[in-house]
């Protein structure tokens, strides 16, 4: 007999590749957005999320397009810094995940937050936020961006948030892992309730 239960997330799993493919090819067509140079091994793919146009911002203050993170595997979250509950405990489970991975994992892996809540989450936020968890330099980018580029960021990964009176409400505990080259392996509702699925992401990939 067959798992409707399976059937249900593979159904899921071709909508999102769907949308992702329907979404990026417009907003890569737009006049703003970014083209990076071609790198040694070869033009981005036509799905890497690195081709969003848009500048973001370091919580150094410096500008950084998608595609400087090109090289390393992503763990991709979105989050603010004033969330109270959910954004803490999801952040804690990344470090938690960063503790797990083995050794040639992590030396290829970083992590990402970017905020969802830009006009509060200045560069001056993020850091005092870096501070507070305590997440280093070498590995974890802080990233801020205009609120067009944040929302198409979202659009792509599919992640949802509600907003009220300026602030975000309610959102999604998604976390995306990314390849060498912004493209989208692996996804899956928060850290804790199944790590190992996204080391294996990782480790079959490197």
């Amino acid at each position: 007999m067959i798992d409707r239960r399976w059937l249900r997330r593979g159904a899921l799993g071709i909508t999102f590749s769907c949308l992702v493919f329907a979404y990026l090819r417009p907003v890569l067509g737009k006049k703003h957005s970014l083209r990076p140079e071609p790198a040694v091994h070869g033009e981005l793919a036509a799905r890497s999320l690195y081709r969003l146009g848009g500048a973001f911002q370091t919580d150094s203050s410096q500008a950084l397009h998608l595609s400087g993170l090109r090289g390393n595997f992503q763990v991709l979250a979105l989050i603010f810094t004033r969330c109270p509950s959910v954004c803490p405990t999801l952040v804690h489970e990344m470090q938690a995940l960063e503790r797990a991975m083995p050794a040639e994992v992590s030396a290829a892996t970083r992590f990402m937050l970017v905020s969802i809540d830009p006009a509060h989450d200045t560069p001056e936020a993020l850091r005092a936020y870096r501070s507070k968890h305590g997440l280093n330099r070498e590995h974890w980018t802080l990233l801020r961006g205009e609120p067009d580029s944040v929302r198409d960021l979202s659009a792509l990964l599919g992640f949802s948030y509600a907003s009220g009176d300026g602030v975000p409400l309610a959102h999604s505990k998604l976390v995306t892992v990314l390849n060498r080259d912004g493209e989208v392996i692996h996804q899956q509702e928060s850290v804790g309730a199944d790590p190992e699925k996204i080391i294996a992401a990782i480790a079959r990939a490197l």
